[in-house]
């Protein structure tokens, strides 16, 4: 896919374990910026950046304050060939950062690419679960307090 069609797609990182999951598991949007010749990914609700280092031929997650360095600071990468977009580096090759500087093979991590009709799917299901959850945790709190009150 060239960097023109990458345009309105996404890439669901799922499968990841271990201190960093949060992090590395969810949803990536394709963002305007280019890196290493490839697009940029941003995680949604997050501050995670999915880029292309060619220098090290490899897809790096990072947290922002390392995003567009050359060094390889990272918590999680996959081994890809040039013009591959992350949905398309060999499963199961991901690795994730466990300690200091050591490295956890993944076998279990996925990438899926995601159609902007389907990143809109998810983008709602994800609003409604979040305002399920307000209400409840609201809810909750109404309950806590009649308790409280009651005592």
């Amino acid at each position: 896919m060239s960097l023109a069609a990458s345009k309105g797609y996404a890439v669901c990182i799922s499968g990841a374990t271990g201190i960093v999951a949060r992090r590395v598991n969810g949803l990536y949007e394709v963002t305007d910026e280019v890196f290493g010749g490839m697009p940029v990914y941003k995680k949604q609700g997050g501050e995670m950046w999915l880029e292309y280092h060619d220098s090290h031929g490899n897809w790096m997650l990072r947290v922002i304050e390392h995003k567009g360095e050359a060094e390889s600071v990272c918590t999680a990468y996959v081994d890809c060939d040039v013009g591959l977009l992350p949905d398309k580096a060999p499963r199961g090759a991901w690795h994730v950062w466990v300690e200091k500087d050591i490295f956890e093979a993944q076998a279990g991590i996925a990438v899926t690419q995601k159609s902007a009709a389907e990143v809109a799917v998810l983008q709602a299901a994800l609003q409604a679960a979040f305002a399920a959850a307000r209400v409840a945790t609201k809810a909750e709190a109404r309950v806590a307090k009649v308790r409280k009150s009651g005592d």
